[in-house]
């Protein structure tokens, strides 16, 4: 009867281990669904605070002509735990002499997380 109790409690102990195992790799993975989706969240606010900004010139290497650039949002408007070093935003000129308006390729990048992971975003805007 000694040996069947011992036996028990060990089955017990594995389902146990193996259930609170199921819990934290369930947590773990909806911390980082969190904060996939806040990057996310992050570069689409960004990229509509660029769209919102005066157009700003920039020559075929992608930096700003007489002026610093599209403007990030402020450290104080960011979520928790990124600051304006997590966002890059990149311009590329698309119009040409046939075209009369100015088009660019505006990809707003936010890195977060352990890994550096990354979410990219891309639109167009025009004078």
């Amino acid at each position: 009867m000694l040996v069947e109790i011992l036996i028990g409690i060990t089955v017990l102990a594995m389902v146990t281990a193996a259930l609170l195992q199921a819990f934290q790799s369930g947590i773990l993975g909806t911390n980082r669904v969190d904060e996939r989706t806040t990057a996310i969240n992050l570069a689409q606010s960004q990229m509509e605070y660029v769209r919102a900004q005066a157009y700003q010139e920039y020559d075929a290497q992608g930096d700003p002509v007489e002026s610093e650039g599209y403007s990030k949002i402020s450290e104080e408007n960011l979520p928790a735990g990124f600051t304006t070093n997590d966002i890059d935003i990149a311009v590329s000129n698309l119009g040409d002499e046939t075209s009369p308006d100015e088009i660019q390729l505006v990809t707003v990048t936010v890195t977060y997380g352990v890994n550096d992971d990354t979410v990219t975003i891309a639109n167009y805007n025009r004078k």
